[in-house]
């Protein structure tokens, strides 16, 4: 007698099973490396602001003799001044803001300098931690808190 076997198309458990293995481990390698890419993508967007910060604090003291610590005086909305990942302005206390820009008297970073800009990680941000709070002073002296120093810039 004679058994007339037919193959059926189609995918076995274990090939689901395998495919489904392979498709974790690139979002798990996936995942991390995006992140990161945001993460640097934010900081750029906080050292644009911090520049131009910079700048008007500069025009500030050609106008009025004076340095200020007040972001309201260079025409911000609020002091200190919280932004996004774009550098846009945001309301303080925004779930979507990145980075909270201060300006300081000398301190930690340059005791001798006029003042220091300074962007504070926040929120999601706060995970940056190569890099953690950016700043730069009246000497343009950049760098950063973190262990990346000055490669952060």
């Amino acid at each position: 007698m004679k058994r007339n076997l037919t193959k059926q198309a189609g995918l076995t458990l274990i090939e689901v099973i395998t495919v489904i293995a392979i498709m974790a481990i690139l979002v798990g390698l996936a995942i991390p490396a995006y992140e990161n890419y945001t993460r640097k993508t934010t900081r750029a967007s906080a050292k644009t602001t911090l520049e131009r910060v910079r700048a008007l604090v500069e025009s500030y003291y050609l106008n009025n003799k004076a340095y200020t610590s007040n972001l309201t005086n260079l025409g911000f909305n609020a002091n200190p001044v919280e932004i996004e990942k774009s550098g846009e302005e945001i309301p303080a206390g925004s779930a979507t803001a990145s980075y909270q820009i201060v300006i300081n008297a000398p301190g930690v970073f340059c005791p001798t300098c006029a003042y220091e800009v300074g962007a504070i990680p926040i929120n999601g941000q706060a995970n940056d931690t190569d890099c953690m709070t950016l700043f730069i002073n009246s000497r343009n002296q950049k760098g950063a808190s973190g262990p990346k120093g000055i490669k952060c810039w």
